[in-house]
């Protein structure tokens, strides 16, 4: 009993999510997912819920579905969001929270025998709608959030002119994002590790070449704002709060993946060097919903 009214109860939410997502944009298509034929059932029984979303040509509500059905998130023949058409060929593993929306890192690798770059990102994809849509949350061709001070040329959008390369420059952008990002529990926040070329000058010197990264409504991807949660500029004036606390020291790489909850902490590991050799720790910060948290 306690199963069923938490699977109709996600129905309800599922729902919800539908109608937010697609009025407007395809008309009729929550009431075709949730007819009166479903409303009617889905009170007595969810698991026929879930059957008739089915029959209705469409796939079931990820909260619905029976254990050990399987449900694809994405594959090799699923485009990726802002890719020009590029289809995925490699992942790392996913995270999901409690309501269904996964997170993963996507690639299209451009290879020696492709004309095409490569193409590498962290989406989500919302697995209590029914035939929700992949998003786009970073890639190579997003912005690496403040600081960000230094301009280089914007191999997104530009025609490449070797006459002139001071045309169509920009911010940084990223290059990769080498380790598989998280999910907060409920309030889908995500966190991931990103690499990019240098993002600020100090001292005649160019530095912050990695860094965390994060998204605190990964919902609303498109308005919300990426926050740079830690990056190796803390032993720079103004940034001395990235540093190794205690210490005034720079970490130098952040191994491995962030962790983040609803209550914005985020957790990571991190090496640096002092006049001991190398060191390891693992650290934790509570962000602000600012652009250097």
């Amino acid at each position: 009993k306690i199963q069923e009214r938490h699977l109709v109860e996600r129905i309800a939410i599922s729902k919800q999510r539908c109608k937010v997502v697609y009025d407007g944009v395809a008309a009729g298509h929550c009431s075709a997912y949730f007819g009166n034929k479903c409303d009617q059932e889905k009170n007595g029984n969810p698991k026929q819920c879930a059957d008739i979303i089915e029959s209705l040509g469409g796939q079931a509500p990820f909260a619905t579905q029976s254990v050990g059905r399987w449900t694809t998130v994405a594959n090799n023949h699923h485009v990726i969001p802002g890719s020009g058409g590029r289809v995925f060929n490699s992942y790392n593993p996913p995270s999901v929270d409690g309501n269904g929306l996964v997170v993963f890192r996507g690639r299209a690798g451009g290879g020696h025998k492709s004309d095409k770059g490569q193409v590498s990102g962290i989406y989500t994809r919302d697995m209590g709608v029914p035939n929700s849509l992949t998003v786009k949350q970073f890639d190579r061709c997003t912005a690496v959030p403040d600081p960000n001070t230094i301009k280089q040329y914007d191999h997104c959008t530009a025609t490449p002119d070797p006459n002139n390369l001071m045309l169509n420059r920009t911010n940084v952008k990223f290059n990769e994002f080498p380790s598989f990002p998280h999910i907060s529990r409920k309030q889908r926040k995500i966190a991931t590790r990103g690499m990019h070329p240098p993002v600020y000058i100090y001292d005649d010197t160019r530095g912050g070449t990695t860094g965390l990264y994060v998204n605190l409504n990964a919902e609303q991807s498109q308005t919300s704002s990426l926050i740079t949660a830690a990056n190796n500029l803390g032993h720079v004036s103004g940034f001395e709060f990235w540093s190794v606390p205690g210490t005034g020291i720079s970490t130098a790489v952040f191994p491995g993946s962030p962790s983040i909850t609803d209550d914005n902490y985020i957790a990571f590991k991190a090496n640096w060097e002092d006049t001991s050799g190398s060191n390891t720790g693992v650290f934790a910060r509570q962000l602000e919903d600012k652009k250097r948290g």
